[in-house]
């Protein structure tokens, strides 16, 4: 069983970017060529361009043959990049073509005005602001199966394959606490306390390589974007309160989910 109910941010994901890239996300494409809550388009002239993904460094486009026949490795292209629409003239340098007519492309003279709106757009405070309740997700009979006493799971979701997934019983009683970001993952639970991982090459929810210890860049990375998230609550304190609560803890002690 995969990540079928992660589906809202995590559909077809193939993982290709390592950890340490921690500006490149996937943008997705599937049947509806672009992820809705990307909010990220590009023009080749009047023609709308699917993104597959993009970092500080460059993006990969998908072309069809027939615009690959104009181009060569090495070659400049004029595109025009929208950031939450708003449109940034681009000069993109062709580093080499998948065989699925995926462009890679390093951007040339970036502008300081799309540097900086690329990076707050990439970057985890405003990816945890973004997030908000996927009600069409919550309380899905096959993600409440993956938590024997869950009575309750919800689906938070916001742009660029970021989301958090809580389980809870009946009382609200918090289960476990996922939140993924591209392939990183941080996770807590009362028995094992706070973790850190990173899905499969096949982002699959059931292979999770969990580092031996919490690795600190991707629990600082995943924190921040969780405490953005709650702080447009006004009870980020939960989050912090959550990651000090040790592991093992019982009935007596145990964390309930705010709301």
């Amino acid at each position: 069983m995969g990540i079928f109910y992660f589906c809202a941010i995590l559909s077809a994901v193939t993982i290709s970017n390592t950890r340490n890239d921690k500006y490149r996300y996937k943008v997705g494409v599937g049947s509806s060529d672009l992820t809705p809550l990307a909010s990220i388009e590009a023009y080749l002239g009047n023609k709308l361009i699917p993104v597959v993904n993009i970092s500080s460094g460059g993006t990969a486009l998908l072309l069809t043959d027939e615009m690959l026949e104009n181009y060569e490795i090495g070659d400049l292209i004029d595109a025009s990049i929208s950031i939450r629409e708003r449109a940034f003239p681009m000069q993109l340098e062709l580093k080499n073509v998948g065989e699925d007519g995926r462009a890679n492309c390093s951007f040339l003279n970036a502008p300081p005005a799309f540097q900086s709106a690329l990076k707050e757009f990439l970057g985890p405070k405003h990816l945890g602001a973004s997030i908000q309740h996927n009600r069409t997700h919550t309380n899905i009979e096959e993600a409440l199966e993956l938590e024997d006493e869950a009575k309750a799971y919800e689906a938070y979701t916001g742009m660029n394959q970021t989301g958090v997934f809580v389980w809870m019983a009946e009382d609200r009683r918090l289960l476990k606490l996922l939140a993924v970001s591209r392939d990183l993952v941080l996770a807590w639970t009362p028995a094992a306390g706070t973790q850190t991982g990173k899905l499969s090459s096949q982002g699959n929810i059931h292979d999770i390589k969990w580092d031996r210890t919490i690795e600190s860049t991707v629990f600082n990375y995943l924190a921040d974007i969780l405490l953005a998230w709650r702080n447009e609550k006004d009870d980020g304190d939960w989050i912090k309160a959550l990651f000090e609560t040790p592991a093992g803890v019982d009935s007596a002690d145990a964390v309930k989910f705010p709301y």
